[in-house]
């Protein structure tokens, strides 16, 4: 199954080879966010489970926030915990 997900990845550049395995059904997204967290060294949010300080929401800009998909949910001294949709987008660190 890798096989033939990067065998599609040569012909479709664009895409990440997880949402090509999550595509064809190769793997559940479940299965990819596990991967990816433990891949990157990062937590899954359940926004169920999950505490939000108001304060620190506050701390990025509506814009930025709604562009990105980036939240803040927590602040601790000189530290802010943000949560985003996608770990890889690299462009949302630069903001």
């Amino acid at each position: 199954q890798l096989k033939e997900a990067l065998a599609l990845q040569s012909s479709d550049k664009d895409k990440r080879i997880g949402e090509l395995l999550l595509e064809h059904m190769f793997i559940t997204e479940e299965q990819l966010l596990i991967a990816l967290s433990k891949r990157m060294n990062l937590k899954i949010v359940d926004f169920n489970n999950t505490p939000i300080d108001i304060n620190a929401v506050s701390l990025i800009p509506k814009a930025i926030a709604i562009k990105h998909n980036v939240i803040a949910i927590s602040k601790e001294k000189q530290r802010v915990a943000l949560v985003v949709n996608d770990p890889l987008d690299y462009r949302v660190q630069g903001q």
